[in-house]
């Protein structure tokens, strides 16, 4: 009887991770494409983030996560989603980014004449705008 209740805590701890890559690359693409000084510092870093292959950090990081916790799967399970977290992130982030700098111009004109507040905006255009854009259908 245990399997099932291990499962679903495995399943909401996957929920966890995913919300955590979503609010990264959501919040550093969103602070990026909206703050010209913010994306003078935020981008290039991504940018040299994105250029070091994981390969060449990853026997760093998995030592450093399996000393952190020895003894324990605790410093494996990290260590794999750090490497997760360091292949996806960056190119979600760049990709979030460009769509919020390509939003049609018309549209945004449409949300203006709307009135829609900032937080409205980004849900009911920019982000929607960016599933848009990775569907292949803007």
């Amino acid at each position: 009887m245990a399997a099932p209740l291990l499962r679903a805590e495995d399943d909401a701890a996957d929920v966890r991770r995913a919300r955590g890559f979503a609010h990264f690359h959501l919040t550093y693409a969103t602070l990026a494409a909206k703050s010209r000084r913010a994306e003078m510092i935020l981008i290039p870093v991504l940018d040299i983030l994105q250029s070091v292959p994981i390969l060449g950090f990853l026997s760093f990081t998995v030592t450093f996560f399996l000393n952190l916790f020895p003894g324990n799967t605790m410093g494996a399970e990290l260590a794999a989603i750090f490497a997760i977290f360091t292949s996806q992130a960056w190119n979600m982030a760049f990709s979030f980014y460009q769509s919020l700098r390509t939003v049609p111009r018309d549209l945004d004109e449409v949300a203006r004449g709307f009135r829609l507040t900032g937080w409205q905006k980004f849900w009911q255009l920019e982000a929607r705008s960016r599933c848009l854009a990775s569907s292949g259908t803007r």
